[in-house]
């Protein structure tokens, strides 16, 4: 999401204020003061008699009304000028002191310098002008931005331009002022990031998420699920735990379920939670997938086996060669084995190949082709001693071939081959995704960490 998103957030809040009131080019002499959000209470800031108090914590803020549909701003000094785009899209500049003051040093009507008093509310800087000469009564107050609701427009689309980018607030707040731009408090960003851009993103993502059901539905041929845990720190003893589906064919996030520890009784069992927490959504909506790939989790599948008995369950290739290799790499470091490691990355690579060249295949001819692998590494390419699949189906080799093969019979060859054709390696093998894969939401995940680790 970028900033652009903010102008979403009308139904975080009440019904708007009406447009912040700018004084006229020649006004009485001012005398009101208005109230302002606690974040700027440290500031008083003047205003003509006619405008009215804005109480603290205005629950009326809204980007939606940011003028953009032409409320008129213009006041006979020229305050601000219509706005004929939201305050999102304006252009901004920065300008510095001296050179903004020379806007100011001198009465426009009968030239004769004037006084001037400068006060701040975070990015917003208000000048009050008034002329020296007793025979002329020009006064004239300047904002430097527009407003929205109660708030300087400024201050809350900085606050989001942090937060919507997964920036770190204390160094871009520490960037800035190194820079020397007046910019708003850690406090002031906290009380935006709470009250109003957190309510507009839960709003744009509730949004999506029901047009995104609304597509599903009418979606031919049901949902391909896929679906992940992620836990706040390695191991079992994470606290908690972020479960995302998402749909593959569209590669759109469906769901977020947040869970606890404390709540299911371990971390293990955390994954497991958000999966049923993300079903039972669709179930709400008349919803059930087709198919669900997901890592090799045991409860995970019998709790697809049991609740969901007319959906496929697949696994993740990238999980189950992600366990073969470890086995592999363990085996390489035993004294005489150090040969297998020369074939961690081609027993991978033939993993993905089963899997992509089942599509339609049962289980068995998958399996048949997975096991065809240790006759190959053995330099053996015909008369495998599975009928489905009895023999490779690559070219024949080169005779100079210097590919390092392994010896029948020897420690590292039996070693693999055991670890190759465990039998219960096998079940697994058997429910590989031919078509999709869970690395979209794995790439998701690592978006997030990355997000949260530049906002430390």
């Amino acid at each position: 999401m970028n900033c652009s998103g903010v102008e979403d957030c009308d139904a975080a809040f009440n019904d708007a204020d009406s447009a912040h009131s700018h004084s006229q080019m020649e006004t009485p002499v001012m005398t009101k003061k208005r109230k302002l959000d606690p974040a700027y209470s440290n500031i008083s800031v003047t205003t003509t008699g006619s405008s009215e108090a804005v109480e603290p914590m205005d629950s009326s803020y809204c980007i939606e009304h940011d003028y953009s549909s032409g409320t008129d701003l213009t006041s006979s000094q020229g305050t601000c000028t219509q706005q004929q785009t939201s305050v999102h899209e304006e252009d901004k500049y920065i300008v510095f002191r001296s050179c903004l003051w020379q806007l100011f040093s001198n009465c426009p009507v009968c030239a004769a310098p004037c006084a001037v008093i400068e006060q701040y509310k975070g990015t917003l800087l208000v000048v009050n002008q008034k002329c020296s000469n007793s025979r002329c009564h020009f006064t004239h107050r300047w904002d430097s931005q527009p407003f929205v609701g109660s708030i300087p427009a400024g201050n809350v689309l900085l606050s989001a331009a942090i937060l919507f980018n997964g920036a770190s607030h204390r160094k871009t707040l520490k960037l800035l002022r190194s820079l020397g731009l007046v910019v708003i408090s850690e406090s002031t960003y906290l009380l935006h990031a709470r009250s109003y851009l957190q309510p507009t993103i839960y709003k744009v993502w509730s949004e999506e998420q029901k047009a995104l059901i609304e597509e599903l539905a009418v979606k031919p041929g049901g949902m391909v699920l896929g679906g992940d845990g992620r836990a706040d720190s390695p191991g079992h003893s994470a606290r908690f735990g972020s479960y995302t589906t998402m749909e593959l064919r569209l590669n759109k996030v469906i769901d977020i379920q947040l869970v606890q520890s404390n709540e299911v009784g371990g971390s293990y069992h955390m994954e497991l939670e958000g999966l049923k927490r993300s079903v039972g959504m669709l179930w709400k909506h008349d919803l059930e997938p087709s198919v669900i790939i997901s890592d090799r989790h045991a409860s995970i599948q019998k709790w697809i086996q049991d609740k969901l008995p007319d959906t496929q369950h697949f696994y993740d290739v990238w999980h189950v060669a992600k366990g073969v290799t470890k086995k592999m790499e363990q085996l390489a470091n035993q004294k005489g084995c150090e040969l297998v490691r020369e074939w961690i990355r081609s027993v991978s690579n033939h993993m993905y190949y089963c899997a992509a060249s089942s599509a339609g295949e049962s289980g068995d001819m998958v399996v048949a082709k997975w096991k065809s692998v240790a006759w190959h590494m053995q330099n053996i390419h015909a008369g495998h001693d599975d009928p489905l699949f009895d023999q490779c189906t690559h070219p024949p080799l080169d005779s100079n071939n210097q590919r390092k093969w392994l010896e029948p019979n020897t420690k590292a060859c039996e070693k693999l081959i055991d670890i190759l054709l465990n039998k219960r390696l096998w079940s697994d093998v058997k429910k590989l995704s031919s078509l999709q894969q869970t690395s979209s939401v794995e790439d998701f995940h690592s978006l997030v960490i990355q997000a949260y680790e530049a906002a430390l």
